[in-house]
């Protein structure tokens, strides 16, 4: 009688440090990213070393993690080695019940992790109306929380169009109480606003060697531009909520290729020569103080005229 014997490889274990909003944060991110986007094999998520992990890691690390089972591999987390917290909030925004544990999610503070695969347009507006708006959390009118869905619905399609995201988006958001401040993450994994900014260069013949990809998203942002044939718009759709975010003393990040675009504190920022990421990251904030809120439908037409 002939015996099979089967080796197992042990899975390849990552250690989840403490994740934040700042820009050694999402190196880390992006180096994940770079390294296993087209891994497929077992990997095993560990926590020891995390004392908090942001909703905008969240979204990125859903991401891959969808990546990775896509390609056929394995991802498992190590649940037992979070801290109480850390299960908490993961638990709560849906991260483990997205990855597959029977761990429900529910509302709290968190705005749960979610991957749109197309542009669906019901589920991304009832999203963001429903989890992420109309939960008492900002006073603003109904037309002027129309109009701010709008925007985002707009950044949206945008990403749909022209990211080639062969994964959709992921998106996950939170409120936090203490300091006031709800948030809003979007993820894409394709091929990032510079690169698409440099091949519509190249169909209208001109010479891309000088776009770096600071002033290719300065072009992306500016109003009328577009890649779409035929198609004039803001930007990315931006015009109403850069100049709400103005008001509101909220802030808007754009992390795309080596590029980076910070909006906030009456300026904007566009810089290169970040940690590559092969895709774009959208963070939101928004501040939840009612005395921001001042926006009459006189100003919303100002601002779309």
């Amino acid at each position: 009688m002939t015996v099979s014997l089967f080796s197992f490889s042990p899975p390849e274990k990552i250690s989840i440090p403490t994740l934040n909003d700042h820009h050694p944060d999402f190196d880390y991110l992006f180096s994940l990213s770079k390294k296993y986007r087209d891994f497929s094999g077992h990997i095993l998520f560990t926590f020891d070393r995390c004392l908090f992990i942001r909703h905008n890691a969240v979204a990125v690390l859903g991401g891959l993690v969808t990546h990775i089972k896509r390609n056929g591999g394995r991802v498992e987390l190590n649940i037992p080695s979070m801290k109480r917290n850390v299960h908490t909030n993961l638990a709560q925004n849906g991260f483990l019940s997205f990855c597959g544990y029977d761990e429900p999610k529910w509302q709290g503070n968190a705005v749960s992790i979610q991957n749109f695969e197309k542009t669906d347009q019901d589920a991304i507006i009832y999203y963001l109306h429903e989890e992420w708006l109309l939960r008492s959390w900002l006073s603003i009118s109904p037309r002027l929380l129309d109009e701010i869905v709008g925007a985002v619905w707009e950044i949206f399609t945008n990403a749909f169009e022209h990211s080639e995201t062969q994964h959709g988006i992921f998106t996950c958001g939170q409120k936090y109480p203490i300091l006031n401040e709800l948030n809003l993450t979007l993820v894409d994994f394709g091929v990032g606003i510079p690169v698409n900014v440099r091949r519509y260069a190249i169909q209208k013949g001109r010479d891309i060697d000088s776009i770096t990809s600071d002033k290719a998203l300065q072009w992306a942002f500016t109003k009328g531009s577009s890649t779409k044939k035929g198609k004039r718009n803001a930007g990315v759709g931006l015009d109403l909520l850069k100049e709400f975010i103005r008001l509101n003393k909220g802030t808007l990040e754009f992390y795309s290729n080596d590029g980076y675009v910070f909006i906030g504190n009456d300026k904007e920022i566009y810089e290169s020569g970040l940690p590559e990421f092969e895709g774009t990251v959208i963070n939101l904030m928004l501040r939840c103080d009612e005395k921001y809120y001042h926006f009459s439908d006189e100003t919303i037409d100002d601002i779309w005229a």
